[in-house]
C-alpha cells in the first residue's frame, strides 16, 4: 500500500533486529501530568506509539512517582522538581526548551513548559526511530519564538 501521508511526520518503522539486539527497553513510562488535554500527557502517548512501533513493545505508563531505574520520566521543569527534587535538574531552560538525559534505560524529558516536554519527548522519539541509543545529556531551547495562534 501507497503511504497515504495520515500519520504525518510522526510515524515510526520498526528497526532491523540486528540493530535492536542490545538495546534494553525502559520498563515504563512516568508522565508527569494525567490530564489528557496536556501536551506532556501526549508526549507518554507519542512514546508509547514509538516504542510499539520500532520495537514491537508495549511500555507502561505512570503519572506519578521518581523511579529513576528503567524508567522515562517525561515533565515539565515543576513537576519533575515536585515529584524528583532538585538533584540532577539541567542548566536554565527557555520558553518551549526541555532537557533530554539518556543514561541507558534511564530517560529522563523536562521541558521548560509542557509544550518543552512534547518537543522533548519528539526528539527521543525521533532519535529511537534512527537506530541512535547514544548515551546523551543536553538542553535544547528554541531560536525563535513559537507562535499560537
Amino acid at each position: 500500500m501507497a503511504e497515504t501521508g495520515i500519520d504525518g511526520w510522526l510515524r515510526y518503522k520498526p528497526l532491523p533486529s540486528d540493530v535492536v539486539d542490545n538495546f534494553r527497553p525502559p520498563k515504563s513510562i512516568i508522565t508527569l501530568n494525567g490530564s489528557k488535554s496536556s501536551p506532556v500527557y501526549t508526549a507518554g502517548t507519542e512514546l508509547q506509539d514509538a516504542f510499539a512501533c520500532i520495537f514491537e513493545e508495549q511500555i507502561p505508563r505512570t503519572f506519578k512517582g521518581c523511579n529513576h531505574q528503567n524508567s522515562i520520566i517525561v515533565g515539565t521543569l515543576d513537576a519533575y522538581h515536585d515529584a524528583c527534587g532538585t538533584a540532577h535538574l539541567p542548566a536554565a531552560l527557555e520558553e518551549d526548551g526541555f532537557w533530554l538525559s539518556v543514561k541507558g534505560a534511564s530517560v529522563k524529558i523536562v521541558g521548560q513548559n509542557e509544550r518543552g516536554a512534547l518537543y522533548g519527548a519528539c526528539e527521543y522519539a525521533s532519535m529511537l526511530s534512527q537506530g541512535n541509543f547514544s548515551e546523551i545529556s543536553y538542553v535544547s531551547n528554541p531560536t525563535n519564538a513559537i507562535r499560537w495562534g
